[in-house]
């Protein structure tokens, strides 16, 4: 099995003249305190005011008052001084139980405008035989970025909770890496199925 990112830090530029929401906005949902403007919910409260948000990237849902949504991507933390948004994306999987295939290839389309993190985020790939690519898309080119293990031997070796090389291994997210796409796969040669 090939795992991906969980946890995605993007990054936006940030000003500080905002740093509360507008006057009559929701600024808060479900765990997520302060949503400061440009983001924004809905429309205002008070007549006449316009929505919540700067501009449509800016808009934010909240769904049954539990969950914060950025175009389907949960929001779990938004620190406006770092400039920085925290959200969930899908882990990428692909697995083989002897050739009934299964796999599942996030995208994470909603950071057409912002960036990734690279010093809150890494890239890892998780399982003896396997591999993973971080495909980005930025100024109309296609860029890659991956690893790859193999675990011809003894997998007793493989660490527990950690990534030591050893069925597992990391990247980093290179910069202004937008329009991500995650591939996982293995190798077919391999005498035992992925797990």
């Amino acid at each position: 099995m090939v795992t991906a990112i969980t946890m995605v830090t993007v990054v936006f530029g940030s000003n500080e003249s905002f740093s509360s929401s507008l006057p009559g906005c929701k600024n808060t949902c479900g765990n997520v305190k302060n949503i400061p403007f440009p983001f924004g919910i809905s429309n205002s409260s008070i007549p006449n005011k316009g929505p919540c948000y700067l501009e449509s990237k800016f808009q934010l849902m909240c769904k049954n008052n539990k969950e914060l949504l950025w175009d389907n991507v949960r929001v779990t933390n938004i620190n406006f001084l770092q400039g920085q948004l925290k959200v969930l994306n899908y882990v990428s999987v692909y697995c083989n139980y002897k050739d009934n295939i299964s796999s599942i290839l996030p995208f994470l389309d909603t950071t057409g405008t912002f960036s990734i993190s690279r010093k809150e985020n890494k890239f890892l790939t998780v399982g003896c035989d396997s591999y993973g690519y971080l495909n980005s898309i930025f100024d109309n080119e296609t860029y890659s970025t991956g690893c790859l293990t193999r675990c011809n031997g003894n997998r007793k070796r493989i660490e527990n909770g950690t990534c030591s090389g050893i069925g597992c291994c990391e990247v980093d997210i290179p910069p202004k890496m937008r329009n991500i796409s995650i591939e996982a796969s293995g190798f077919f040669d391999s005498n035992e199925s992925l797990r």
